[in-house]
C-alpha cells in the first residue's frame, strides 16, 4: 500500500520559492553593447536618413601661373534611408487568474510582475534575433547585419552591386575551414589605417568560437592557483575581442566596427510599457504590452567583414 500523499497534502502548507529561474533566454553580447554604447534616441520622422560621402572631390594639377581652369559640380554626398521598424510584446492576465489566487492582491501582483519582466528579456531577445537579419529594407525585421554587410544586397536604398563605395571590406562565402590567416584576412580588410580604424570585435557562434579557441589555445596563459585559463569568455585578437553570440547566424564570422554602427529608437516606444487595460472583446481579459520602435544603422558597410559558409 502507498503512502497517501494527498491526504498529507490536503493540510500541509506549499513553500513557493521567490522569484522565477529563466531556462528559455540566452545572453545576446552584440544587443547589448549595442543598447549600452550604441543607442540614438531621434524623435520620429518619416524615416532615418544619413548623408554618405561616395567620391573624392575634384582636383587638378596646375603650373601655378597663368593656367585657364573651368569649375565644374561633382558630386560626392548621396544620403542613405531606412525605415522604422516596429516590435510590440504582449502578456494577458484573466479573471480566473484572480480566482486561482485567491483574490489574494499581492500574489496576482507578483504574477502580473513576473509577467512584465518577461516581456523586456522577450523584447532584447527578439531584438537580437533582428540585428543579424538578412530582411530587406522593406521587410517589417530589423535592417539586419546580413544585409549591411554585403557586396550585393540593396541596403538603406542604395544598390551595393552598383556602388562599391557601398559594399563591405569583403563577403567570403566560399572559405569553409577557419584558421588564423582567414582571420587576419578579414580584420586586415576593413583596416584603415590612416583613420585609425580597425574592428572593435569579432562575433560568431558557439561552435565556430571554440574552433577558434582550439587554434590558439597553445597561446593562452594560465592564472591563478587554480591554474584557470586566463581569456574568460573572449578571444583577443590584434587586440579585439572575438565573442560568441548566441544570435549569430549559423556558419558566420564578423568582423564588425561598432563604431560606425548605431541603435536607433524612437524615445516614446523605448520598452515602452502600457499597463494592464481590459482588451476588446475579451471582458475577463486584461493585456499589457511593451512597445519598441527603430532600426540598426551602419554607417560605412566597408569597415565590416562577414564569412559566411565556416564549418570548423
Amino acid at each position: 500500500m502507498s503512502h497517501p500523499y494527498a491526504e498529507v497534502n490536503t493540510f500541509a502548507d506549499r513553500y513557493i520559492r521567490p522569484g522565477i529561474q529563466d531556462n528559455v533566454y540566452k545572453g545576446n553580447w552584440l544587443t547589448k553593447r549595442l543598447m549600452e554604447k550604441n543607442l540614438i534616441n531621434i524623435d520620429g520622422g518619416t524615416q532615418i536618413e544619413q548623408a554618405v560621402e561616395f567620391d573624392k572631390a575634384r582636383v587638378t594639377n596646375t603650373s601655378g601661373q597663368y593656367d585657364i581652369l573651368v569649375p565644374a559640380e561633382k558630386k560626392t554626398i548621396d544620403k542613405m534611408v531606412l525605415q522604422w521598424k516596429f516590435k510590440l510584446a504582449d502578456q494577458t492576465i484573466t479573471d480566473k487568474d484572480k480566482i486561482l489566487t485567491g483574490g489574494n492582491a499581492n500574489k496576482l501582483a507578483n504574477l502580473a510582475m513576473t509577467r512584465m519582466l518577461g516581456l523586456r528579456k522577450a523584447m532584447i531577445d527578439n531584438i537580437g534575433t533582428g540585428i543579424y537579419s538578412a530582411t530587406a529594407d522593406a521587410g517589417d525585421e530589423i535592417t539586419g547585419l546580413r544585409t549591411a554587410i554585403d557586396t550585393g544586397n540593396t541596403y538603406a536604398g542604395i544598390a551595393q552591386g552598383t556602388y562599391s563605395w557601398w559594399q563591405c571590406a569583403g563577403e567570403d562565402a566560399t572559405t569553409t575551414v577557419i584558421t588564423p590567416l582567414i582571420l587576419q584576412t578579414g580584420f586586415g580588410a576593413c583596416v584603415d589605417a590612416s583613420k585609425g580604424k580597425a574592428p572593435t570585435c569579432g562575433v560568431t557562434t558557439q561552435t565556430l568560437f571554440d574552433r577558434i579557441w582550439i587554434l590558439f589555445q597553445g597561446q593562452q596563459r594560465y592564472q591563478g592557483d587554480t591554474a584557470n585559463v586566463g581569456w574568460g569568455q573572449s578571444i583577443p585578437f590584434n587586440g579585439k575581442p572575438i565573442v560568441p553570440d548566441p544570435k549569430c547566424t549559423a556558419a558566420h564570422f564578423f568582423w564588425l566596427n561598432e563604431d560606425v554602427m548605431e541603435l536607433f529608437v524612437h524615445p516614446d516606444f523605448n520598452m515602452d510599457l502600457i499597463n494592464w487595460d481590459k482588451l476588446p472583446n475579451q471582458p475577463h481579459a486584461y493585456g499589457c504590452f511593451l512597445k519598441w520602435t527603430g532600426n540598426l544603422l551602419v554607417k560605412e558597410p566597408r569597415a565590416n567583414y562577414k564569412y559566411t559558409a565556416l564549418t570548423a
